[in-house]
């Protein structure tokens, strides 16, 4: 998150809010955009019961907290909730004594901003916030550990019987104790990082086209953040990606160091994860 800089007095930033509330439980799911196109999306888990208008608020102030928490300081938040719009934008008058007290801390987070404007969408225009929303609610914490999304390239009717479609793993962590380690990615050496580097400065692909098509839905994962390379993650910070020096130096002190309790590995690989690394 630190790795986000040079937010500029014109910038406007632009979040997408939605909550979502079912007999599973609450949940909220926030799309941050950077003027620059940079998008840090986040799907969590309301741990106390919450009606849809609660959800609703929920997430706009955490939407806000998430903007503020990143020096932001022109946003435009967009939600299909209409009470929550007009509520903020003193066209309806809140009348619950919940919705009150909602109204007057994200009235107070409005403070934060030299620029605020909320705007009503249709939820056709907020669907992925509304996915995430959605993911939040329904899944308990344990469930949302690791979750795949499999991409496929071709219709089944069209593929070889024995074609696999091309897997690439999205984890799914808990924005709670994760951190991101920020330092200046020098001089590129051969690792694993730098295909995607050269395709977000200058757009190289594989001169092979299966390999280029292949290549292009994995690097839909990664985003680069001054000159740094992360991986982005549907629950939490995007994840710095490390190179194999890093990598073994991480592995160490989660394992043995002073972070460690000696785990198995795949306990190891997510208890990396949630450190904010990959």
């Amino acid at each position: 998150m630190l790795a986000i800089t040079g937010n500029q007095d014109g910038e406007i930033w632009t979040v997408y809010i939605d909550g979502a509330s079912n007999e599973r439980g609450a949940g909220v799911g926030l799309v941050l955009r950077s003027p620059k196109g940079d998008m840090i999306v986040q799907a969590i888990r309301c741990e106390f019961k919450a009606t849809n208008n609660k959800a609703e608020y929920e997430a706009l102030i955490l939407g806000m907290q998430m903007a503020s928490g990143l020096k932001v300081r022109n946003l435009r938040v967009y939600s299909d909730s209409l009470l929550v719009v007009n509520h903020v934008n003193n066209e309806y008058v809140a009348r619950d004594s919940k919705m009150i007290a909602y109204l007057k801390i994200a009235t107070e987070q409005k403070l934060k901003f030299r620029t605020f404007k909320i705007t009503q969408v249709p939820r056709e225009q907020n669907v992925e916030a509304d996915a995430l929303a959605t993911l939040g609610s329904t899944f308990q914490p344990a469930e949302l550990s690791n979750i795949p999304i499999t991409h496929v390239l071709t219709p089944a009717i069209q593929r070889e019987p024995d074609q696999r479609p091309v897997k690439e793993d999205v984890h799914m962590q808990s924005a709670q104790g994760t951190r991101t380690l920020v330092s200046t990615v020098g001089q590129q050496d051969a690792d694993w990082r730098v295909p995607y580097l050269n395709w977000l400065r200058d757009g190289t692909l594989p001169e092979d086209r299966k390999e280029a098509q292949s290549f292009r839905i994995k690097a839909s994962r990664y985003i680069m953040i001054d000159n740094i390379l992360f991986r982005k993650s549907l629950a939490g910070p995007c994840l710095r990606c490390l190179r194999k020096e890093e990598a073994e130096t991480v592995l160490q002190d989660v394992h043995s160091g002073e972070c460690g309790n000696h785990a198995g590995g795949r306990s190891l690989s997510n208890k990396i994860l949630r450190q904010g690394y990959f």
